[in-house]
């Protein structure tokens, strides 16, 4: 799997690869920035069955869904 973020040593620079920005940082910079990146992608697709099925029965807000559930008696 390749890295979101790429470290540059010579110009001390990172590059986001999804965006396109090119900042200063450094190597540990670069690394904790690929790591946050990884870990947001797992909540991620962990949220995404959700967010389906809101979409099928058009429910916009998390608020709803809760009063949806609660009314149907599933909490």
């Amino acid at each position: 799997m390749t890295k979101r973020y790429k470290y540059y040593r010579n110009s001390q620079m990172i590059y986001d690869d999804l965006t396109g920005t090119r900042f200063q940082g450094n190597q540990h910079t670069c690394d904790e920035l690929n790591r946050l990146n990884e870990r947001a992608n797992k909540y991620a697709e962990l949220l995404y069955p959700y967010e389906a099925l809101m979409k099928k029965y058009g429910i916009d807000h998390i608020s709803k869904l809760d009063r949806i559930l609660f009314e149907k008696g599933v909490w």
